[in-house]
Parts: structure tokens; C-alpha cells; sequence
């Protein structure tokens, strides 16, 4: 796994879910759009919209969940940077229930874990359909 600074800092401009991506899937950081810049910001569909090609499809779960187990997944929650006049959120690389990577500087890691994003390939996802409607 690469391990991909935060280049972007300004609140609402971050860029930590574009570095987890290219951290976990070793992809050049020019490559890889800044999803919080997506169209009325909606990052997560931006996020669907580029993996796509990759044929793989993210899945936004509430934290606790099961599935984390023994895989490398984003993790999202409160960032310990905020405060009562600057509220904003973060994003590492977990492992089981540990932190591999922070793309922050500071390393600090999330203050509250709130949700995980795991990745799976869209045709499994189809397959499991077409079984499910035979």
C-alpha cells in the first residue's frame, strides 16, 4: 500500500478520501479526482462514479460492522482538528480495528468513528443479483 499525503487543507476542499484511494490502490494522485469537489458535493457518488471503470463499487456502512474484519477499509468520522468554529470530517486506512495510515500530517486519526467504506467488484455484485433472480 502506498502511503499519500494530504496536498489540500482548506475546509470543505480536503482531499484525505482521494489519498486513502490512492494509498490503498497504489493509483498517481494526479489521477484521481478530489471528490469533495464533485457536483453539489456529493463525494460518495463521485467516488462510485470513478471506480466504475475499475469495476469496483464502495459500500458506506455505519460503524460497528462485522465486515471490517481482517481487511483494509476507510474509516470516516469527526476529525480531531475540529472545534466549536471549524466542524469537519476525516478519513484513514484501518486494518481489523487498526489505524495503517493517516493521509494528515499531523497523523492524528479520526476523533469519533462514524462509517467504514469497503470496496467489492461490481460483477460480483451483478452475479449475486442474477443468482438471486433465477
Amino acid at each position: 500500500m502506498w502511503q499519500i499525503k494530504q496536498k489540500i487543507f482548506e475546509k470543505g476542499r480536503g482531499d484525505c478520501v482521494k489519498c486513502c484511494i490512492c494509498s490503498l490502490f497504489e493509483l498517481d494522485y494526479d489521477i484521481v479526482p478530489n471528490f469533495i469537489e464533485e457536483e453539489n458535493n456529493d463525494w460518495l457518488l463521485g467516488l462510485y462514479k470513478f471506480l466504475e471503470p475499475y469495476n469496483l463499487e464502495p459500500i458506506y456502512i455505519k460503524y460497528p460492522h462485522p465486515l471490517y474484519q481482517g481487511i483494509d477499509y476507510i474509516a470516516t468520522g469527526k476529525s480531531p482538528r475540529s472545534n466549536n468554529n471549524y466542524k469537519t470530517n476525516h478519513a484513514v486506512i484501518y486494518h481489523a480495528r487498526n489505524m495503517i495510515f493517516d493521509p494528515h500530517p499531523d497523523n492524528l486519526g479520526i476523533g469519533i468513528f462514524e462509517n467504514i467504506i469497503l470496496f467489492h467488484p461490481i460483477s460480483l455484485n451483478k452475479s449475486l443479483r442474477n443468482i438471486n433472480e433465477k
